[in-house]
């Protein structure tokens, strides 16, 4: 689970140990939060947590991380915020910053991931965390909005092309809830 220190991310690492898995691969850039639900799910369930301290627009080590990794069932794709803003008021490192993040970052796990499920024969589940913004803008979301949109139609492809090989690709899409990131962006 990529961005799993808050959040989406943070909810669905609890849910995955509540509901049973064994391990859980966690990754996000705060490994002082990544510890603490580290703590709280492997002393409330039979659950072995590897924490991966990381961010995921460092190639190299993101490479590792899936090197690491690879043998995964289920990979969630549901790395971290970027800015808000108009297109006027996000520049260029911005906008290349989310894309990197939220559409290549995608795109790359998504790859490798598939590949290694193919090649084992078992198959495997691809979960990408999109956002209502990415149905429906919202203008003070600008960057994120449009990233998501593309995260979207590359979930809609994967889905098609991939399910032959077993291999499922799901996006999920949710509406605005009580999180760090909605609270700014809906104040």
């Amino acid at each position: 689970i990529t961005g799993a220190s808050k959040g989406i991310g943070e909810a669905t690492a609890e849910v995955f140990a509540r509901e049973g898995v064994s391990t859980l691969h966690l990754t996000a850039r705060s490994s002082d939060l990544l510890e603490a639900l580290k703590a709280r799910i492997e002393s409330a369930h039979d659950c072995v947590v590897h924490n991966h301290s990381l961010d995921l627009t460092d190639v190299t080590r993101r490479d590792d991380l899936i090197a690491s990794t690879i043998d995964v069932d289920i990979l969630v794709n549901n790395s971290g915020a970027i800015p808000s803003g108009s297109l006027e008021v996000v520049d260029d490192d911005a906008w290349r910053h989310g894309w990197e993040l939220k559409v290549f970052g995608y795109v790359n796990m998504c790859r490798r991931f598939y590949k290694h499920m193919v090649e084992r024969g078992e198959g495997g589940s691809i979960i990408n965390v999109g956002s209502i913004s990415g149905l429906n803008p919202l203008s003070r979301v600008f960057t994120y909005s449009t990233t998501k949109g593309a995260v979207h139609n590359l979930s809609k492809n994967l889905a098609r092309e991939w399910a032959p090989h077993r291999v499922r690709v799901n996006i999920l899409v949710p509406g605005f809830f009580p999180a760090e990131q909605n609270r700014k962006v809906l104040t």
